[in-house]
């Protein structure tokens, strides 16, 4: 895994709702990557979901109005995507990476958004 790099995580018999996974962080001494989910922007969703709004042609693959799921932050690395797979989900590298200009508003929104959980507050001092 790398900064900039955009996975599409989904079960395998959703396949075509899954969701794309941004890596916003270098990789920490811990080995692990923080990685984002991104959804689809729907009514009813609460302040915080938009801090951080993608809007159709911000990224190649995303065609709705969506936002960065912050509640939904992980760690992961490479052997945590293996494990995934094994597991039966379905996990496609994307061919394009993401902007930094992208991933920079993406790394702003999580430093100030409150539904990032507190156990991944200090990855970011990998951002940059």
């Amino acid at each position: 895994m790398q900064l900039y790099e955009v996975y599409h995580i989904s079960d395998s018999e959703i396949t075509e709702n899954g969701h794309y996974h941004f890596v916003i962080s270098k990789e920490a001494d811990d080995g692990n990557f923080v990685v984002v989910n991104c959804t689809t922007f729907r009514l009813g969703l609460h302040q915080e979901d938009a801090k951080c709004i993608l809007n159709p042609g911000e990224y190649i693959g995303i065609t709705k109005k969506s936002f960065i799921a912050f509640n939904f932050t992980r760690l992961l690395n490479d052997d945590a995507l293996g494990k995934l797979r094994e597991d039966g989900i379905t996990v496609i590298a994307q061919p394009i990476n993401a902007s930094q200009e992208l991933i920079n508003r993406i790394q702003t929104a999580f430093e100030v958004s409150e539904d990032v959980p507190a156990r991944f507050r200090p990855y970011g001092f990998y951002f940059r």
